[in-house]
């Protein structure tokens, strides 16, 4: 008896071209490319964690996040980012338009980067 899921799920739907093909919206795609090449161009250690509705960018699977970035649930024409310095830090939340990541979203995240342990 074949025990395996019907539908949804497989090995494409934890990749990135699952996620932007099921999740992001076309007119966004670009901008949420651009995001992803930005916070992968940090460092040779950064992980990218694709979960179901957002992608995670990591220094480690030990939850060492720095940036969680989602489809907006009430606009589909925004990304919702949210940035983490350190654990006791609080999570600073922005909005990521069409035209992908302003310059003021790419220096917060690559300071959190390299605070992130």
């Amino acid at each position: 008896m074949d025990m395996m899921p019907s539908g949804g799920g497989g090995a494409d739907s934890r990749s990135y071209d699952g996620f932007q093909k099921s999740q992001l919206p076309s007119e966004m795609r670009p901008a949420f490319g651009a995001l992803r090449q930005f916070c992968m161009s940090l460092g040779g250690n950064v992980i990218e964690d694709v979960r179901p509705h957002r992608v995670v960018f990591c220094k480690s699977m030990n939850t060492r996040w720095f940036a969680d970035a989602k489809p907006s649930d009430d606009d589909p024409g925004t990304i919702i980012i949210k940035i983490r310095t350190g654990w006791r830090d609080p999570i600073r939340t922005v909005r990521m338009d069409r035209d992908g990541p302003a310059r003021e979203i790419m220096d917060a995240i690559a300071a959190a980067y390299g605070l992130v342990r």
